[in-house]
């Protein structure tokens, strides 16, 4: 669902003076997607004044053991491909968090002693011409920063989508706004040292921040690892 199908009006309540009714607040949430920068945008506007919570999730915060069976094969495919029948352990790793008073900053770091390509390079027979092929994921760390107008941190919170426990870092907004913006600043570096991580992908959304604007997309869809949840 695309374009102007993306616009929605939900509907915020808050108690009468008198508790005898309940006022409706007209509020219109837009999201949409940069074509030219890594941005994603909630614009929330409203009739009155609101507050707005906005929670950070994530379900990849600590290791995920990914068990060598039949029916394990299926969760293999996660992470190792086409290596259903290796017999060693597999790990799914957690990302790195970092939430401040104002802002969510998570990535994962490519781990050097862990990685795939090579045991690939060796299951493909390509050992003898390995130093002559590119390792994409080499010193690869992504990620993305999560902040908005007014926003302070709140709580942590835990769930689960299924069978999957996750963890949620919630916003609100400081003050009550009827104009209130959220962006999720979303990048990849290649730095040698994984303690640059943070800090990279800081600056590299500075940057994507003061580049120029072509475009927008509306869009909806998609399984990330972590997604925002607007109340």
């Amino acid at each position: 669902m695309c374009g102007s199908d993306m616009k929605k009006h939900i509907r915020f309540f808050r108690s009468s003076y008198n508790n005898s009714k309940l006022n409706v607040v007209k509020t219109k949430v837009k999201l949409w997607v940069e074509l030219h920068r890594p941005i994603v945008h909630t614009d929330i506007e409203s009739e009155s004044k609101v507050v707005v919570k906005a929670t950070y999730e994530n379900w990849r915060t600590e290791a995920l053991f990914l068990p060598y069976s039949f029916s394990g094969h299926k969760q293999r495919g996660l992470s190792y491909g086409n290596y259903p029948a290796y017999d060693g352990d597999v790990y799914i790793y957690p990302d790195e968090f970092e939430p401040s008073e104002t802002a969510m900053v998570f990535y994962h770091r490519m781990r050097e002693d862990k990685c795939f390509f090579p045991m690939q390079i060796a299951q493909q027979g390509l050992t003898e011409i390995k130093d002559q092929l590119w390792n994409p994921l080499t010193n690869l760390t992504f990620g993305g920063i999560f902040t908005g107008d007014f926003l302070k941190f709140v709580k942590t919170t835990d769930g689960q989508y299924g069978q999957t426990k996750f963890r949620g870092w919630q916003y609100e907004t400081s003050k009550p706004a009827k104009h209130i913006k959220l962006k999720l600043f979303t990048t990849s570096t290649r730095r040698k040292h994984p303690k640059n991580g943070s800090s990279s992908l800081r600056q590299s959304s500075q940057t994507q921040e003061t580049m120029r604007p072509y475009g927008r997309r509306t869009c909806s869809g998609g399984k990330r690892s972590g997604a925002a949840a607007i109340s």
